[in-house]
């Protein structure tokens, strides 16, 4: 349980809570302030009795926060345990906190002119890069992880920090899923991890680019539930508008191929990023409203189907499709029962994590 702090309590010892403003699976983010260095924090307070795999998840995330250090990432101030307002022990993480909306927030339905879209997509792409130079996968890139900071000196005005490495994996570390399983966003898996195989870099620069496709047309691109969204990669590709340009087509093409290997790294896409950004912004699409945000765990079924360059585009046979959607469905109803593992989904039009 979160609340406020009296005058004279302060949470684990010098943090004065505040507001929520995040609130998923496992923990909340509280807005605060830190009475020592006199600066707004970020809180993430885990719940109390969370299945017995969340010591290692949050271990796992302190971890990989501690070593990581980026002007494109949310940085770790402070982690441990403290008595919440009913007197029992959680863990917590202290972040930077970041004065700005999620993308959602800042995206409110709309398109983006597509010259803002490759700056922000630009500090977006150079923070994977790094952590994937660093052997990290963050897995769940979506806009509700995406921080817009508001930042005057920036290109754009703004400044964008990535966020929620509560799935993140370090590539040959231990898993703390079990084989053949994947935590992640519906809408914004990629086709393995739908299928729950092995996810890596190219994991993430697919999910980015189902992310700027968005930004660009206004539209989510696999919308619907959570189950028809998991399973619609598997038979169609992501449609890239041809009125964004040949740049942006072949781009983001590439981006949400199919198969990993085809995939550009996060290199690759900075640098393309930073040369659409210098080009006349194409005139964006039709804005759609976005459809709210699913969170899924998908098991993967020994029968699941090996795509194959032929099958791109044509798509699964039905008994394989109808397999895989009721392997979906059955994971979804089970995440339901509040024993699932869900990514933290933030409040769209608040602050989360001010840059410091």
């Amino acid at each position: 349980m979160v609340g406020a702090n009296s005058d004279d309590h302060l949470f684990a010892g010098r943090y004065r809570l505040g507001n929520v403003v995040g609130r998923g699976g496992m923990a909340d983010v509280v807005r605060a302030d830190d009475d020592v260095l006199g600066r707004p924090v970020a809180v993430k307070i885990f719940r109390q009795g969370e299945p017995a795999h969340t010591d290692a998840r949050i271990d796992a995330e302190i971890r990989t926060l501690a070593s990581l250090s980026h002007p494109g990432l949310v940085t770790l101030y402070d982690a441990g345990t403290a008595p919440d307002t009913g007197g029992i022990r959680v863990p917590f993480l202290v972040m930077e906190f970041v004065d700005g909306p999620t993308l959602n927030g800042y995206r409110a339905g709309r398109a983006l002119p597509g010259d803002l879209v490759a700056r922000m997509g630009h500090e977006i792409a150079r923070a994977l890069a790094y952590i994937h130079h660093r052997g990290v996968i963050h897995r769940d890139i979506k806009p509700a992880n995406i921080l817009v900071a508001r930042e005057p000196a920036s290109g754009t005005g703004h400044c964008v920090k990535l966020t929620d490495f509560g799935i993140a994996r370090i590539v040959d570390a231990d898993r703390l899923t079990e084989h053949g399983t994947t935590v992640g966003t519906a809408h914004y898996l990629s086709p393995e991890q739908a299928t729950g195989t092995s996810a890596g870099p190219a994991t993430d620069i697919y999910s980015l680019g189902l992310v700027l496709i968005e930004c660009l047309t206004g539209a989510m691109v696999f919308d619907g539930s959570a189950v028809a969204a998991a399973v619609a990669r598997l038979h169609r590709d992501p449609e890239v508008p041809e009125q964004l340009g040949p740049q942006w087509h072949s781009l983001l093409t590439t981006m949400t191929a199919r198969h990993p290997e085809n995939r550009p790294t996060a290199d690759t896409v900075a640098d393309a990023l930073h040369s659409l950004s210098s080009e006349p912004p194409p005139p964006p699409a039709t804005a759609v409203l976005p459809v709210a945000n699913s969170t899924a765990v998908v098991a993967e079924q020994d029968s699941a189907p090996r795509l194959t360059e032929g099958s791109r585009r044509r798509g699964l046979v039905p008994a394989a499709a109808a397999a895989l959607f009721v392997a979906v469905a059955s994971a979804i109803a089970w995440m339901a029962t509040g024993t699932g593992d869900e990514p933290i989904e933030t409040s769209p039009s608040t602050s989360v994590t001010a840059p410091t």
